[in-house]
């Protein structure tokens, strides 16, 4: 953890890289911008990796070409809310592999997900139009991604405008494995890891291996250099008795950077089932700002409090973030099942330009939560592949208000 001095020197550097790609607005406005910025960061705990700070793996590393195409990719999606740009540059994109997984999660959300993946050479086309589009931020998912015996060279197909995630269950993963993605140039491999305890973990995830392979995972990854991040979701229990705690201590100890906290989302086989109340919401926000003040637990990233209309709301559609499943078809997000056509059939841009009129803003909170009854109607009944139907009904659902984050940028 990043002490408050050094902390602060890092803020101040990033408010000088940020005015170099703002010489547009007039300097009172910058500084009042970045002024008004300063309590989102604030509370955020810092890691130093290597010679790298990150604030959370849902921005790429600072200093890096990565995190300055972030930079440029928020000024063209402020630009569209305004209406002076055609469409809006997402930070992170995350890119399923493949829908094979060993695994059986109640809460997937790529359950539903049954196309053929692609090969290589058309998924480091993919990748290439995502890099000259400027996403700076590239995460591979599934499924489970170590099944791609070219994940090595996909990876390495990534030049230096993104960063990389591996988002993975850890069966398969190896020191072998490690050293080859570490050297293709992984910045970041994210296991599932969902409780300490080995027999619930293996259970939740239907997989007698499940936790011992997490662990050698985290391990094999810190011993490379990797920044180590776990993806957990956690049962409402853990919350509400405040095991979550025992969870993040466990962390600590096993040599985990980053916890990303997420609720269980009603999509995939749980499309339409909420299992979270407000209140649960409301303590899951709670534990970031508490556990990120905190010297004795990893960095905590709680995605309902980035996503919450208190900071950035909700970037499904490109707004901040957007979803390529394994067949190529570009989805506002990882959770919603509707796709804006195929980037290698159509073009990033067109796909890009109809989800643009679908996700005209970022919604107050995640849009699945919030609309998944609704989707699972309109996927009842409609053609899911009538684009111009699913561009009107996901407008129809629009917020009125802009996040706080957006509000200031404005």
């Amino acid at each position: 953890m990043v002490g408050w001095l050094e902390k602060l020197k890092v803020l101040l550097k990033m408010a000088k890289t940020n005015r170099r790609f703002n010489q547009d607005v007039s300097l009172k406005e910058f500084v009042r911008r970045t002024f008004l910025m300063y309590p989102f960061f604030s509370k955020e705990k810092i890691v130093k990796h290597n010679d790298e700070y990150v604030f959370s793996t849902f921005m790429p590393p600072f200093p890096s070409k990565a995190f300055d195409n972030m930079l440029i990719a928020t000024k063209t999606t402020i630009d569209f809310l305004k209406g002076t740009a055609p469409m809006p540059v997402p930070i992170s994109v995350y890119f399923s592999l493949t829908n094979k997984c060993m695994c059986n999660c109640y809460f997937c959300s790529n359950a539903l997900n049954t196309g053929q993946e692609l090969e290589t050479r058309d998924t480091i086309e993919v990748i290439k139009q995502l890099q000259d589009f400027g996403v700076s931020i590239i995460g591979f998912t599934g499924g489970e991604p170590l099944l791609r015996k070219d994940l090595a060279q996909i990876i390495a197909s990534v030049d230096e405008r993104s960063a990389t995630l591996l988002f993975t269950t850890g069966i398969g993963f190896t020191k072998d494995v490690a050293r080859s993605l570490k050297d293709a140039g992984l910045f970041s491999i994210v296991v599932s890891l969902d409780h300490y305890r080995k027999e619930e973990h293996n259970r939740i995830k239907g997989h007698s291996k499940a936790f011992d392979s997490a662990l050698a995972a985290i391990d094999y990854s810190n011993k490379v250099g990797l920044y180590v991040t776990t993806n957990t979701i956690p049962s409402i229990e853990m919350i509400r008795n405040g095991d979550i705690w025992e969870f993040l201590h466990f962390a600590e100890s096993i040599g985990v950077d980053e916890v990303r906290i997420l609720d269980p989302i009603p999509t995939g086989a749980m499309l339409g089932k909420p299992i979270f109340t407000e209140e649960d919401i409301a303590l899951l926000k709670k534990l970031h700002v508490e556990s990120n003040r905190r010297k004795d637990i990893p960095r905590v990233s709680v995605l309902s409090y980035f996503e919450g209309r208190e900071i950035t709301g909700c970037g499904a559609g490109g707004i901040r973030h957007m979803y390529v499943d394994a067949s190529g078809n570009l989805h506002p997000c990882d959770m919603v099942p509707l796709s804006f056509g195929n980037i290698l059939e159509d073009g990033l841009i067109n796909c890009m330009e109809r989800m643009a009129k679908a996700f005209p803003l970022p919604h107050e909170e995640c849009f699945m939560r919030r609309y998944s009854k609704e989707v699972a109607d309109f996927m009842k009944s409609n053609d899911t592949k009538d684009i111009e139907k699913i561009i009107s009904f996901c407008s129809s659902l629009k917020d009125e208000r802009l996040s706080k984050f957006f509000e200031r940028m404005m």
